[in-house]
């Protein structure tokens, strides 16, 4: 009842007050009536307390600043939060500043317009109005904002600062909502009606703007007929949400720091890593250096009482060599130092026994060159020849008779040789063995027992972690340890800290923000252009249906 009566008065004090003024607007042009009625809501401000809003404004912002902004932009999480009271607040602001600015003064509003004045130029001076309460509302928040721990510092997409950046988005997010809230002051008949609608508009804003509250896919083309929609999203790309920690990961990881696993591994698992030289996790750890010195003595003890050298000490190290196989790898190699043996002329009429004698013993031949190796095993063309004439006693009868056949029309030892490799006498000598196969143990073993000098000395070394790793697992060495097992039982906290606790809870974070990463809120010029567009649409679009609703103001039947 009250409000009628107020109403009333209001509507009353308005004909008195232009029929007072002399207001004959049928004979004013538009912009003269857009003058007298800018006039009159500025009078309103002043003495119909309309600047109260202002204050309204302050004291919402400073409510939700309290509450959210000393977490704003610090994660992801509680950075949406902030971005979507801020829209509630820019909603709240311009819904309330217009929504009973034209159907409280209906009545008078229809008497003019039948006496002369225009409609288009009383909308213009209601947005000329909203224009200049909006943007003030939006400095006094903007600047209570950053007053009670909102963040808005630093560089911003369009320009030199986000404040400035983040102020544009508010005051459109504001100025749409007062030019929704005029549309449906325009077309309602009463102020009652007016607070009944808005409420439900304002829920229709707020949940459906697909940004706090996740939509489902049917129902997400819906937010984008609401204001709330694009100013969500342009405040949370110009604060570049997709950047920032998500909190909820941090979290989770802090609940369960002290949660107990068992780590099972084998030695197939442990070994396999370490000898895996192209994983870049485990490369610092192969190329550890390790260095030192030992005699070869110890070396050779080593492998020959080591279990883990078995497989080693069984390995071949020189397969049985026949005396023909020795002959002929003397006459077909390329070696040019036996190949100048071989050229050595012999001279004279001589046997092949004294030929062999000619060579081991003639100064001609130096020691040098008797002993160098010709085939595997070190075997020298001395000890080769050797053999020809060590225990000629035990030789067959054809082998010492071609051992003392004149060979005078021979000039050189190479036709010495190629005449015992193909002469048939020789057959039975050419197939007994010079060196039996050997393994690397037996070969150690006639090394040690040899007392060889070479023992004591020492032996310095390089190689790294990775390379005696390799070693022992080419060689088996470690497949005794394969099939063993070893449990560890950690928290996940030890494990994240023998990890490194900030650099391990950074990637989890960054990949984290990588997988909810959303197009929406890209930190880009074209995505906040856009969004302003969407909201300037709402604007043009709300102000324009607010005429064309007036327009009817004729046809009411009160």
């Amino acid at each position: 009842m009250s409000n009628n009566s107020t109403d009333n008065t209001i509507n009353n004090d308005n004909i008195a007050n232009n029929t007072e003024a002399g207001f004959n607007a049928s004979h004013k042009g538009v912009i003269s009536q857009i003058g007298v009625f800018f006039g009159k809501f500025a009078r309103g401000f002043i003495y119909k307390n309309d600047w109260l809003m202002i204050v309204m404004a302050v004291v919402i912002a400073a409510l939700v600043g309290f509450a959210l902004g000393g977490s704003f932009r610090v994660n992801r999480e509680m950075t949406l939060a902030g971005a979507f009271a801020v829209v509630c607040v820019c909603l709240w602001n311009g819904s309330f500043n217009s929504i009973q600015a034209i159907c409280k003064e209906r009545d008078v509003v229809k008497r003019e317009h039948r006496s002369g004045v225009k409609i288009i130029a009383y909308i213009l001076a209601h947005m000329l109005y909203q224009f200049i309460i909006c943007l003030v509302q939006t400095i006094v928040t903007i600047i209570t904002f950053d007053i009670v721990g909102f963040d808005f510092s630093g560089e911003g997409i369009i320009s030199r600062w986000l404040y400035l950046d983040i102020g544009i988005t508010m005051f459109l997010i504001t100025y749409a909502a007062d030019m929704l809230s005029l549309f449906i002051s325009s077309f309602v008949k009463s102020t009652t009606t007016a607070m009944v609608i808005m409420p439900f508009v304002l829920v229709f804003q707020l949940v459906l703007s697909g940004g706090l509250f996740p939509l489902p896919s049917v129902v997400q083309p819906v937010s984008y007929l609401t204001i709330s929609g694009p100013g969500y999203k342009a405040i949370s790309s110009q604060v570049d949400v997709n950047s920032l920690p998500y909190k909820s990961v941090t979290d989770m990881l802090d609940m369960i720091n002290d949660v107990e696993f068992n780590l099972t591994l084998t030695g197939s698992d442990v070994i396999d890593f370490i000898a895996d030289a192209n994983n870049e996790s485990n490369k610092q750890l192969r190329d550890i250096p390790i260095s030192g010195g030992v005699t070869v003595r110890e070396v050779t003890d080593a492998i020959l009482t080591e279990d883990a050298f078995a497989d080693l000490r069984s390995k071949t190290l020189v397969n049985r060599i026949t005396i023909g196989q020795a002959l002929d790898a003397l006459a077909n190699t390329s070696n040019p130092t036996v190949a100048a043996i071989r050229s050595q002329s012999i001279g004279g009429s001589i046997t092949v026994r004294d030929a062999f004698n000619y060579v081991l013993n003639d100064n001609a031949f130096s020691g040098e060159l008797r002993d160098v190796p010709v085939v595997d095993g070190g075997v020298s063309i001395g000890q080769i020849l050797n053999v020809f004439l060590s225990n000629s006693s035990q030789m067959p009868e054809e082998v010492n008779n071609a051992l003392n056949q004149n060979i005078s029309y021979y000039t050189n030892l190479g036709e010495v040789i190629d005449f015992v490799r193909t002469n048939d006498a020789f057959a039975t000598l050419r197939n007994q063995t010079l060196i039996n196969k050997t393994t690397v143990g037996e070969g150690l073993k006639i090394l040690k027992n040899s007392g060889a000098d070479i023992l004591d000395s020492e032996v310095d070394y390089n190689t790294t972690f990775g390379e005696i790793a390799d070693y022992l697992s080419r060689n088996g060495a470690l497949d005794q340890y394969r099939g063993q097992t070893f449990t560890f039982k950690a928290t996940l906290g030890e494990l994240i800290d023998k990890m490194g606790r900030e650099e391990t809870l950074k990637k989890i974070e960054v990949t984290a923000n990588q997988g909810l990463y959303d197009a929406k809120y890209e930190h880009s010029t074209t995505n906040v252009l856009f969004n302003w567009l969407h909201l300037f649409i709402f604007i043009v679009v709300f102000s324009i249906a607010s005429g064309i609703s007036l327009m009817f103001v004729d046809k009411d039947k009160r």
